[in-house]
């Protein structure tokens, strides 16, 4: 499933939909692409390559990804 952050903010369907898939793609605000995948107890987050460092805005838009899809 693709959702962007502004669809996590506004749109209740995309968040509930988000929380119930296992693997969702995560269109943060600066356009980066983040692989999202939960397991049991834990989840995990892919960054394309060849960037696997984020900036201070991207970090903070995949934490309100993550609190938005009850992660």
């Amino acid at each position: 499933m693709h959702v962007t952050l502004y669809e996590l903010y506004t749109n209740p369907i995309k968040r509930l939909h988000s929380r119930l898939s296992r693997k969702c793609d995560v269109e943060l605000g600066t356009g980066r692409h983040i692989t999202i995948e939960k397991h049991i107890h834990m989840f995990t987050c892919e960054l394309p390559y060849p960037h696997y460092s984020l900036s201070k805005e991207e970090e903070m838009d995949l934490i309100h990804a993550q609190m938005l899809m009850g992660l």
